[in-house]
C-alpha cells in the first residue's frame, strides 16, 4: 500500500522544532490507496497534524499552489526590500518594514470573508493613477 503526504509548510534548513510539535497545527496533503491513508492519517493526526486527503490527479497544482505561497512570498520580500534599499531605507529597517507588513496582509486574508477585502491602498481604491506612477518609478525589467 501506497500513499503521498505533504506539509504545505515552510521549513528552513536551520529549523529547530521540537520533534513532537512540528506537525501541530500543520496542514497535511495526502493522497494514495486507502488502506495506507487511513493508516498515515492516524499518525499525524496524533501529532496534532490536519490531514487534508486530495486526488493524485491534482497533486501538481497542490504542489505548485504551495510554491507560490512560500517561495513566491519569499522573493516578492527581497524585491520590496531591494526596493526599499533603493529610496534610502537601510536593510535591516527595510526587512522588518516588509515582515511587518507582509504579516498584517496574512493576518487579512485570514480575517476577510473574500480575498478582495483582504485589499488595501490603491489596488482596493482603484487608484490607477498611483499605480502608475509605481510602475513608472520601478526600475527597468522590474515588472
Amino acid at each position: 500500500h501506497i500513499a503521498s503526504f505533504h506539509p504545505p509548510k515552510a521549513f528552513r534548513a536551520d529549523q529547530s522544532d521540537e520533534p513532537e510539535s512540528i506537525f501541530r497545527d500543520c496542514d497535511c496533503v495526502i493522497e494514495g490507496d486507502t488502506l495506507a491513508v487511513k493508516k498515515i492519517t492516524f499518525l499525524f493526526k496524533q501529532l496534532g497534524a490536519k490531514v487534508v486527503p486530495i486526488n493524485a490527479a491534482n497533486k501538481t497544482l497542490y504542489h505548485a499552489a504551495a510554491v507560490m505561497a512560500s517561495n513566491y512570498l519569499v522573493t516578492l520580500a527581497a524585491a520590496a526590500i531591494e526596493l526599499l534599499n533603493k529610496a534610502g531605507i537601510q536593510e535591516d529597517i527595510a526587512k522588518a518594514m516588509v515582515a511587518n507588513l507582509m504579516t498584517s496582509s496574512l493576518h487579512n486574508i485570514q480575517q476577510a470573508k473574500n480575498l478582495a477585502a483582504a485589499l488595501t491602498g490603491p489596488l482596493q481604491r482603484g487608484d490607477l493613477n498611483t499605480l502608475k506612477m509605481h510602475q513608472e518609478a520601478l526600475p527597468e525589467g522590474t515588472i
